[in-house]
């Protein structure tokens, strides 16, 4: 372009024009973008911004509340005394933390299907670890406490065994447990609750 507008100038008469050294050429913003994020531009145009993965709030958020748990988890199972009820709420702030975990890679890497199964098994372990939790601090043991112990097995048994399933991800699956969490939990806390009313204070 330099070499032709040069030829046109003195062909016309007109004064000499000094060529501008050639410009650098830009790096192709999709090739930054996949570089740092693993995702094309395309993608990451619908998000706003190439950098959306990394910065997202429920991202970060998820990964936060992880380290949390695993910290909550830790502090109590290196303690020296390790009682039923410690290992316990480990196991419960573990699983927690295994959650947010999945939670966390499903912001960063996207609906991978690795991740999903994940992160509904950690969903069915999540409840039925924290009846087991719950259930130490009930002073004694009745025929519905055991019902519920052996009703959430059976039903995360079940929910499990979707998840190995190609439709683990279908409505009624996911449905059913939201259902699972929702109930056993409300039940847990709820037995637990009426326990409280009926011991007497120290």
């Amino acid at each position: 372009a330099g070499a032709s507008s040069i030829a046109c100038a003195l062909h016309r008469g007109g004064s000499s024009v000094t060529p501008r050294a050639p410009s650098s050429v830009p790096i192709a913003p999709s090739r930054i973008c996949t570089f740092i994020s693993g995702r094309s531009l395309a993608t990451d145009r619908k998000r706003g911004s190439c950098y959306a993965p990394l910065v997202d709030a429920r991202t970060q958020t998820s990964f936060i509340a992880a380290l949390l748990c695993f910290a909550l988890a830790a502090s109590v199972l290196l303690r020296t005394r390790r009682q039923r009820d410690r290992w316990l709420f480990g196991i419960l702030a573990t699983n927690t933390g295994l959650w947010y975990v999945s939670t966390f890679m499903l912001g960063v890497v996207g609906r991978v299907p690795f991740w999903e199964r994940f992160n509904l098994i950690c969903g069915v372990l999540l409840p039925l670890s924290a009846v087991r939790f719950f259930g130490v601090f009930a002073p004694w043991e009745t025929g519905r406490t055991r019902f519920l112990n052996r009703a959430s097995v059976v039903a995360a048994v079940v929910l499990l065994g979707m998840m190995l399933t190609p439709f683990y991800d279908h409505a009624v699956v996911v449905g059913g447990l939201l259902l699972y969490a929702t109930v056993f939990l409300a039940l847990a806390l709820g037995y637990l609750y009426k326990f409280g009313f009926e011991t007497d204070s120290r």
